[in-house]
């Protein structure tokens, strides 16, 4: 199965997600790690919120860049998904860059939520899950996991966070949250919608790796980078 995307990823990042070795250095920024298909990754079975009632956030519409400290690059182009979808969900169209090389792109669906004045995003990453969709049209019997991410735009700049899988493995184990915890797996929740939410709105940034954060900066496509 091909992996999405990694951007600026390492060690912790595999720690994450429950596949390897602790990191070696501290404070490791992550970047935008979307998903890593291959460990059956996931933060949910349901989304924080309905994407036919969810407010469409236009400030994300555009082309953004993610620069790694390795020289690599990445393209983020984001805008409405079309007529099939709620007008709140977005597709990304995402493409690496890296060493005069380019990686084939990734296609993900995804739709915010704003849970006490913070904003979190849905995406959906599974690439039969979104071909699915594209064919058929939003329909939430055909997600069967989402990742959340938070996230916060300011003006030309974004910043993102990925879930704590360890937060979430506690939350689980001592009953917070409905969920599973499974080796070599994200722990994924499965309680309903509402009951997601609820966790997520009081859990706020201590449910996130506040210290590993991507930042991307939108782009002019009509200029070179």
């Amino acid at each position: 199965m091909r992996r999405a995307i990694l951007l600026g990823a390492g060690p912790k990042t595999c720690r994450q997600f429950g596949l390897g070795k602790p990191a070696e250095v501290a404070g490791v920024i992550l970047g935008l790690v979307v998903c890593l298909l291959a460990c059956g990754c996931g933060d949910s079975r349901s989304p924080l919120s309905d994407p036919n009632t969810s407010k469409p956030d236009k400030r994300l519409a555009g082309i953004w860049q993610w620069r790694g400290e390795n020289g690599e690059v990445a393209y983020f182009h984001i805008g409405q998904a079309g007529d099939k979808f709620p007008d709140s969900v977005l597709r990304v169209v995402a493409a690496k860059h890296e060493s005069g090389k380019v990686e084939p792109p990734e296609e993900y669906l995804m739709f915010p939520t704003l849970l006490e004045e913070k904003s979190y995003m849905n995406v959906v990453v599974d690439p039969k899950q979104v071909k699915a969709l594209n064919e058929k049209g939003w329909d939430p019997a055909l997600v069967e996991t989402y990742i959340f991410l938070k996230y916060k735009v300011d003006g030309d700049k974004a910043a993102i966070w990925l879930t704590d899988s360890q937060v979430k493995e506690r939350a689980i184990k001592a009953g917070e949250m409905k969920g599973v915890v499974e080796p070599r797996k994200s722990p994924l929740f499965t309680g309903s919608t509402e009951e997601v939410a609820r966790f997520v709105a009081k859990a706020g940034d201590s449910l996130f790796n506040m210290k590993d954060m991507a930042q991307l900066k939108r782009i002019d496509a009509e200029r070179k980078p």
